[in-house]
């Protein structure tokens, strides 16, 4: 078959870092990504663009975006398309997590919501997404050769919610008070080991690190010294893995028992 080469190439803004997927998903379709640095990058840059995805709270940082930046966002891009990942939107540890729904619906914004990361269920593929009816309405013209029906595990979950929504809510408080108890057990061992600068997360189950080596393979190299797995920052930026390329950044991972974060805290002090 002949390949056509008349389609209108498409281009979607990735602000870094970014998750990783997101670049993946763009490059599967057929769209070329444009990596931004700030959402000023994102106003300079924005004629060149026909859409712009966003995390919040962000993967791989546990940034927390403000309702003003995310409503700067939606004012920046004007009817051009907008995707708010909120996977973790349940997972923010001060203040509230705002999301331009709240607001309203709009046939440009699209608003991504699932619930792995809170009930561990990420084989599940279990969420869903809020726009305008309009723009859901070509959606479901999309999915529906997929998935020809929603999942059952769709209907077991809503089930869930319904009935022990209560439940929960209190799962929700025990699960973010986990990831910041461990959050607190790690972050004071990686810098007693490495002497790496903690950042504070303000969302989700990951928490980061600056670090002073020649590159991030470098910094994560250490850490497999060390017995522990680590994330290069440049995973999450154009860079990708490589062995030069240094954001200075490390990423853990926190969603672990409690037992296996002292475990590990353990093992990166002893000795010291």
């Amino acid at each position: 078959m002949k390949k056509k080469t008349d389609k209108p190439e498409v281009k979607v803004g990735l602000l870094q870092p970014f998750y990783t997927y997101h670049w993946n998903q763009l490059l599967a379709v057929g769209v070329t990504p444009v990596f931004l640095s700030s959402i000023e990058n994102l106003r300079e840059t924005v004629h060149e663009l026909d859409g712009f995805i966003l995390c919040n709270p962000l993967n791989p940082t546990g940034k927390v975006w403000s309702e003003n930046e995310i409503d700067e966002v939606i004012e920046i891009m004007g009817d051009r398309l907008v995707i708010f990942d909120e996977c973790y939107l349940d997972m923010v540890f001060s203040g509230k997590h705002y999301s331009p729904i709240q607001k309203g619906v709009a046939e440009n914004v699209v608003i991504c919501r699932g619930f792995s990361k809170t009930l561990g269920a990420q084989s599940w593929r279990v969420g869903y997404a809020v726009s305008h009816p309009s723009t859901i309405a070509h959606m479901m013209a999309c999915m529906d050769p997929v998935y020809i029906c929603t999942p059952f595990l769709q209907h077991a979950l809503a089930r869930f919610i319904h009935n022990y929504f209560e439940e929960y809510q209190n799962h929700i408080i025990e699960l973010n008070k986990l990831m910041r108890d461990n959050w607190a057990t790690l972050s004071k061992a990686f810098e007693k080991r490495f002497n790496w600068q903690p950042l504070e997360p303000a969302g989700t189950m990951y928490g980061n690190f600056k670090h002073s080596y020649a590159s991030d393979m470098e910094a994560t190299v250490a850490a497999l010294e060390a017995g522990v797995g680590v994330c290069p920052g440049s995973m999450f930026t154009k860079e990708g893995i490589n062995a030069t390329a240094n954001t200075s950044t490390i990423r853990i991972h926190c969603g672990i028992s409690r037992e296996k974060a002292a475990r590990i805290a353990d093992l990166l002090t002893k000795g010291l």
